[in-house]
């Protein structure tokens, strides 16, 4: 039985040009705002943001549905970024600035109440517990009780 050629009609072709996401619209992420936080809080969040760590040619071809994980994934980003500082609790609320094809991210961040250090017990025990040095070191341990839970505090 020769199998004969049937051509597809235009409602097929149309079917399945939607199917295919590399024929959809291109956006180009033109920035990412950052609201709300100090210059070295901004900068924190930016180094968790995925968005930031897109190349150029991904921001220009970004898709709708690559743009939409993004949004997703970014308030727990910008929380991550915030951790440092004693925020774990800020409200992050994205949006998109649309200019045709072109947008801009603007993630405006309500930090919330810092974590504080509700107390701490300190103490030396052996012969060193009677050392000027370390009782002065002992006295001036940081982060000292009321004060914000900031990580480089008691990092270094």
């Amino acid at each position: 039985m020769p199998i004969s050629h049937v051509s597809p009609g235009p409602r097929c072709l149309l079917v399945l040009a939607s199917l295919m996401p590399g024929l959809a619209a291109a956006l180009e992420l033109q920035a990412v705002e950052v609201r709300g936080l100090d210059a070295e809080m901004a900068a924190n969040v930016r180094d968790h943001l995925s968005l930031e760590q897109l190349d150029p040619a991904r921001r220009a071809t970004l898709s709708e549905g690559r743009l939409s994980f993004y949004l997703r994934n970014a308030p727990r980003e910008v929380r991550a970024g915030l951790e440092p500082y004693g925020y774990y609790d800020a409200e992050v609320t994205p949006e998109v600035v649309r200019n045709g094809d072109v947008v801009t991210v603007v993630l405006a961040v309500t930090l919330g109440e810092p974590v504080r250090v509700r107390g701490h017990d300190v103490s030396v025990a052996g012969p060193a517990a009677s050392d000027p040095v370390i009782a002065a070191l002992v006295g001036g341990f940081r982060p000292a009780k009321g004060a914000i839970f900031h990580h480089g505090t008691y990092e270094t």
